[in-house]
């Protein structure tokens, strides 16, 4: 069963223009619901400081304390919507049933749903996509 705060690794479309991952990403859970999971896509921190360092990314180290759900400082990107269907099936794609410590994942989600309330989301960035289109793209 999925929790808030563990990572899922997948290949999804990052736009509703139909832009598809080249390769698997980690994306946080960030909220659950019967029918939905809502995800927010996490990058390496190395060699994106800067880009990292915009308003609509939000920090995540590996230390202090020790994650074990990442294993290098990353990023969170704040500036779209993912999500995918709740389906029998979706928690095989976890990386580990480890969740990202209380205080951190506290941090992360404040930051995620502040974001969302004070900045517009492009339409072209709120990405729906039910289960068959998640089996299809993550072969």
């Amino acid at each position: 069963m999925l929790e808030v705060g563990q990572v899922l690794v997948l290949k999804i479309r990052f736009n509703n223009e139909g832009r598809v991952s080249d390769t698997a990403h980690p994306y946080f859970v960030v909220s659950i619901s019967n029918e939905t999971v809502e995800i927010a896509q996490c990058s390496s921190l190395k060699g994106k400081e800067r880009k990292a360092a915009f308003r609509s990314n939000k920090v995540i180290s590996c230390d202090n304390p020790k994650e074990t759900v990442i294993d290098t400082d990353s990023y969170v990107q704040l500036d779209n919507k993912f999500t995918i269907e709740n389906f029998v099936g979706l928690d095989s794609f976890r990386r580990q049933k480890a969740k990202l410590s209380d205080g951190k994942l506290q941090d992360l989600i404040n930051a995620y749903y502040n974001y969302h309330a004070r900045c517009a989301i492009d339409e072209n960035k709120i990405v729906y996509m039910d289960a068959n289109e998640i089996m299809r793209l993550n072969r």
